[in-house]
């Protein structure tokens, strides 16, 4: 096809379509690279996002754990040497129920005497129902914080959703003497856990759950009680219960709502208890690639501009430095041509050479070889004259 085409044709299409490979073939590698080191830093991101989280949970149960720890070693002293008055075991209960806005109640178990329930610094007997299902968990002879699964329970007319964190009162014989717990506000920790503010990229999701995979924490008050493996079969919901499982952490994709996410999941143990939880954070993958796709937008434009400019300069350039001097040398030897085939008595005037390239060259070359022709015509021209005259 080429072969129908004008000279400065021929050299526009084959530069530019060389200029379009090449840039072409760079705008694959740079996004390329760029695709790659971006998912990579995202992994880190999200991992690192995850593991403050934790640090996050941790810190919100820590402050009431340790309180707690604190309360039950003075009811503990307190009960094994007979000084525990209801007065005293009141005041330890209310000042533990205001002591953290985490803390929804607190209850005192002990077998052989009234027990007892306060939420923000107002303590009242507790029911025996009430009673049977707060203590139905509680190990006799165990030190550690004892956390139950997530629950429901109906406490003066009021259902709430909520964790029982419970140590039991033991005395120095490791002799079960009663059980203090506190019922785990889960809407305070929500309201932190999944504030906008912690969220790294735009749309950011995140959720706890326990080891076996049922929902502490959600945006999505629905799933609260629920188990992963009931609400995501699928999308990824199945690998993100299996590394919670095996206490292994890592970025797993993630389908919810037909949006995509990055998982990250980070399995961590409580303090104090052999319970552990485990914290996914969500990031949607087109907030994740979102610089990429900015990154390769402007690549393009930038190269579709480059190659405009190109496409102008070479144009001009070709058009009026390349073939219009071709065009002039090659109209200028037709010129030559028709003179000395006298179909025209018109000499054309000499080329006037500007540079010293090849085709200036080659111009300087026909206006001597024209010059030569000329004199050597009219060195004939004169000889036929003078013929002419001798003969006659």
């Amino acid at each position: 096809m080429l072969n129908n085409f004008k000279l400065g044709t021929k050299i526009i299409v084959i530069v530019l379509c060389c200029v379009f490979l090449v840039i072409s073939f760079l705008t694959l590698i740079v996004s390329y690279q760029s695709h790659q080191v971006l998912d990579k830093q995202a992994r880190l991101l999200i991992t690192n996002v995850t593991a403050r989280n934790v640090n996050r949970v941790e810190d919100y149960v820590n402050q009431v754990s340790e309180t707690t720890k604190f309360a039950v070693n003075r009811l503990s002293l307190a009960l094994e040497r007979g000084e525990l008055s209801q007065r005293d075991l009141s005041d330890v209960l209310e000042t533990l129920s205001g002591s953290s806005k985490f803390i929804e109640y607190v209850y005192i178990v002990l077998p052989n005497s009234q027990s007892y329930i306060a939420r923000d610094g107002a303590c009242e007997t507790m029911n025996n129902d009430l009673k049977n299902i707060l203590n139905q968990n509680a190990n006799n002879n165990d030190d550690k914080m004892l956390i139950s699964k997530p629950f429901n329970v109906q406490i003066k007319d009021k259902n709430i959703f909520t964790i029982n964190f419970s140590f039991n009162i033991l005395n120095s014989h490791k002799q079960k003497m009663g059980t203090l717990g506190i019922l785990y506000n889960i809407e305070a920790l929500s309201e932190e856990l999944l504030h906008a503010k912690y969220s790294i990229f735009e749309g950011g999701r995140r959720f706890l759950m326990t080891q076996d995979g049922v929902f502490v924490s959600h945006l999505n008050k629905e799933f609260l009680g629920k188990n992963l493996k009931d609400l995501n079969t699928g999308g990824g919901g199945q690998n993100i219960l299996n590394a919670s499982i095996n206490n292994e952490r890592g970025i797993y994709a993630y389908s919810y709502l037909d949006d995509e996410y990055m998982a990250g999941v980070q399995p961590f143990k409580i303090a104090n208890s052999n319970s552990i939880f485990t914290m996914v954070t969500l990031a949607p993958i087109k907030s994740v690639y979102q610089p990429f796709y900015n990154l390769l937008f402007t690549i393009i434009i930038a190269s579709l501009v480059s190659l405009l400019v190109m496409i102008v300069t070479i144009l001009y350039y070709v058009k009026f430095h390349i073939t219009r001097r071709i065009i002039d040398v090659s109209e200028h030897l037709y010129s030559f041509f028709k003179y000395i085939n006298f179909e025209s008595d018109q000499l054309p005037a000499n080329l006037k050479p500007r540079t010293n390239d090849e085709i200036c060259q080659m111009a300087a070359a026909i206006n001597d070889n024209i010059k030569a022709t000329k004199e050597g015509l009219d060195q004939d021209k004169q000889a036929v004259k003078e013929s002419v005259t001798t003969v006659g």
